[in-house]
């Protein structure tokens, strides 16, 4: 489409012969060129997240590669360098002007800023006399390509700085078939687990799963980030990799490094993609960045810009929109405090036994079986790829948070907390194909949602117990794994020696030989435990070495130091099932607890006992907990009123919690 741009104040541009126009699309559909070369220069699409006012079509300009072509009449004009300019106050261009004739082509070329009306004046001077045109048609020309350059500079600014992502390729029919057929698969998350084996990453499931989740809660709008922490060699940058091979391209962005003002001035567009650095200190001086985009989901600098008409200077604000799903790995033994508190914390098995499954794979690598594996996981981490392409936006709405519980001793726990219900959320989402969806009336808009399942909650329960626990231990995981070793090296010595934990010592060399660690893993990670007693170290004297007493006893072992309280499932469900009279009254409501109601749950009739009796003021009268069975187990459905062999009376205020704590002891 061609479409006329107002000239400004100047002479008409002529008429362009209807002959010129058609020679001039012939040439363009003779010429093969990328779709970027012989095209008509068109603004950009504006990214959702910024939008950006269209640019009009540029009317007869041409992009040709890096210059722009134009035809008026017999004058064929090149304009070179038109997009080094910064903006439209300035358009030093290389300008040819080329005529045919009779006698031949003539041209006349030049440098001439268009906006310098002395330039223009000297180029149509010259021009005519080179090229035999008419004076005033070249001048009438350079008015329109003035006009035309503007235009084409503010489109290609606003292309500049407009968020590039990568094009999400379109997907076959039997690709997608395969997709939703994964999606859909039961038992989904063991699936997920097993095909991580079968590319390679073998051992435990519970840091694979979870990191697996945190790429696929980049779509939702609170993503969760991973910080892997393990010693050199342990495995966890093959983890981090495992993953990211299993999230589409479009959706990924993999860096080595990144300097402290990087992220602000990154032309990719971020939203809800996965942002991965290879380690931690490649991204040191970008921590402040990293820590604000992944908690706030945006990053805004204030940056000053001299402005070229004006000359004053003026602050100019540059926004970077998330939010991601942040990876990162490190082999320190201790980090930032508020960047790994944002974070999940995984670390890697290294025990003697995850090593022997290691070298056991790398083994069956060199085999013809892992020749034809390394196919197959080719098609594995394809059939991933577009089954993420496949999980839509979509709301989650988890009808038991009510009923969830979640340790508050620390106020660290509430970010923990936050962690452990997006923890939910992207379990529910990764099932969304297994979820039905429902419909509601959000301020006369309809919204679809999805209910999060009781075997997700499970799921994340079993996740967060083998993970979360780690964000409340004062220790790295590397220094409680030697902790672990020493309290079991201790303990082994004590019962050999037949003597007291307390008079075991041991040495660095000691510790060394035990659990084959490298001396600088042992010195930085002792020296930690030193210092937070947990070790006690005893000079032997000038000239002598340091000997270690161990003052712990293995507390935490079994895991107790750091339970996360989380609700039983099974408690969820009854809960759920049997709302009692606390929790609707939390609820700001007075239940229903008539005799004969419907609304009464199971387990609590009223009115079967005492119903003679005066309450007393505020309270309900006569709430019966039944237990029919009379051997205070679980209360079957379909009970009864006076169906009961045992049961407990009490008058209760719904708003009294004291009561509430009560009636439930005594009955």
């Amino acid at each position: 489409a061609r479409i006329s741009v107002p000239a400004r104040a100047r002479a008409p541009a002529p008429a362009v012969p209807a002959p010129a126009l058609a020679r001039a699309s012939a040439t363009a559909a003779k010429v093969e060129r990328p779709a970027s070369a012989a095209a008509l220069l068109v603004a950009p699409p504006a990214p959702a997240a910024a939008p950006i006012p269209p640019v009009p079509v540029v009317s007869g300009l041409m992009v040709d590669g890096e210059d722009y072509r134009a035809e008026l009449g017999p004058r064929r004009y090149r304009v070179r360098g038109l997009t080094r300019n910064a903006d439209a106050a300035v358009l030093k261009v290389g300008l040819r002007l080329t005529v045919g004739g009779a006698g031949g082509e003539f041209f006349h070329q030049d440098t001439v800023d268009l906006c310098q009306a002395k330039q223009r004046s000297a180029f149509v001077a010259a021009a005519a006399e080179a090229t035999r045109a008419d004076a005033e048609a070249i001048r009438a020309d350079l008015g329109t390509l003035l006009d035309w350059c503007e235009i084409a500079v503010e489109s290609h600014r606003r292309a500049a700085a407009a968020p590039k992502g990568a094009e999400r390729p379109p997907l076959s029919a039997e690709d997608e078939a395969a997709g939703r057929a994964f999606l859909t698969t039961p038992h989904l998350l063991d699936r997920i687990a097993a095909d991580y084996d079968a590319c390679g990453v073998v051992g435990d499931a519970a840091p694979k799963l979870v990191s697996y989740l945190c790429a696929v809660s980049r779509k939702l709008e609170q993503p969760l980030a991973v910080l892997t922490m393990a010693p050199s060699a342990a495995g966890k940058t093959s983890l981090q990799d495992g993953t990211l091979a299993f999230v589409p391209e479009e959706d990924r962005l993999c860096l080595s490094a990144m300097t402290g003002q990087a992220l602000h001035y990154i032309e990719e567009d971020l939203s809800h993609r996965v942002l991965a650095i290879a380690e931690e200190e490649g991204a040191s001086r970008a921590a402040y960045s990293l820590k604000l985009l992944q908690s706030e989901g945006k990053l805004s600098l204030a940056v000053p810009v001299k402005d070229p008409e004006s000359g004053q200077i003026t602050t100019r604000i540059r926004e970077v929109r998330g939010p991601v799903a942040l990876f990162l790995t490190t082999t320190a033994a201790q980090i930032d405090e508020e960047l790994a508190n944002r974070c999940i914390v995984l670390t890697v098995d290294e025990s003697a036994e995850q090593t022997a499954l290691v070298h056991q794979a790398q083994r069956e690598r060199e085999t013809l079986g892992g020749l034809m594996q390394r196919s197959r996981a080719a098609a594995i981490r394809r059939l991933h790829q577009n089954a993420q392409r496949l999980l839509e936006p979509v709301a989650i709405v988890n009808p038991y948070a009510r009923f969830l519980s979640f340790r508050a001793d620390r106020p660290r726990t509430r970010r923990d907390h936050m962690k452990y219900l997006s923890l939910i959320r992207a379990i529910t989402y990764l099932h969304q194909h297994q979820r039905p969806r429902h419909v509601v009336q959000v301020e006369g808009r309809e919204v679809v949602y999805i209910e999060v399942a009781l075997e997700d909650i499970a799921a994340a329960n079993a996740l967060a117990a083998a993970i979360l626990g780690r964000s409340l231990d004062e220790l790295a995981p590397q220094t409680r794994a030697l902790l672990g070793h020493l309290h079991r090296l201790v303990t082994a010595r004590a019962a050999t020696e037949g003597r007291q934990r307390a008079t075991v010592r041991f040495t660095r060399r000691e510790i060394r030989e035990a659990i084959g660690w490298s001396p600088d893993q042992v010195d930085i990670h002792l020296a930690r435990l030193e210092r937070l007693e947990y070790v006690c170290a005893h000079h032997g004297g000038q000239g002598a070495r340091y000997v270690y007493e161990l003052i712990y006893d293995g507390q935490g072992q079994a895991g107790e130091a750091f339970v996360m309280g989380l609700a039983e499932v099974a408690t969820i469900a009854a809960q759920a099932a049997a709302p009692t009279a606390a929790t609707s009254a939390s609820e700001g409501s007075t239940p229903d607890l008539r005799a004969g109601s419907d609304s009464v749950p199971w387990g609590v009739r009223v009115g079967s006992v005492g119903a003679d009796r005066e309450p007393e003021d505020g309270a309900i009268p006569d709430i019966v907990v039944i237990d029919p069975d009379g051997d205070d187990g679980e209360a079957p459905g379909g009970i009864s009123n006076g169906a009961a062999s045992s049961y407990h009376t009490h008058d209760v205020t719904p708003g009294s919690a004291a009561q509430r704590l009560a009636i439930g002891g005594e009955a």
